[in-house]
């Protein structure tokens, strides 16, 4: 989800301080200066990335564990079958979390 930046957005730190504040129930590690990873379990997440122009919010899978997980899944039983399953059972909850995250950030302005 992009959300463009203005004079009112906080900055990259402010930003990271509101979320952990707010959201204290998910956890957030900072993986460079202007890139945030937000974690809701290890299979849902979110990359929050601050460019000079946008903020992009991008629903991923987390954890290292939770992607060779989705890669075995896949290579075990083919395409076909765990893309249904991944859609069934992640992308939406992705998706939605992804939302909210974004949706904060717009009201921060």
């Amino acid at each position: 989800m992009k959300i463009p930046i203005n004079d009112t957005t906080p900055n990259f730190a402010t930003l990271k301080q509101n979320l952990i504040e707010n959201f204290s129930n998910y956890s957030f590690f900072e993986r460079s200066k202007n890139y945030l990873v937000a974690n809701k379990n290890n299979v849902i997440g979110a990359n929050i990335i601050v460019d000079k122009k946008n903020i992009y919010v991008i629903g991923n899978i987390p954890s290292r564990f939770g992607s060779f997980l989705l890669i075995f899944i896949v290579l075990l039983f083919g395409i076909i079958i765990p893309i249904i399953l991944y859609f069934i059972f992640i992308h939406f909850k992705m998706k939605r979390f992804e939302k909210e995250i974004a949706s904060f950030i717009t009201n921060l302005k």
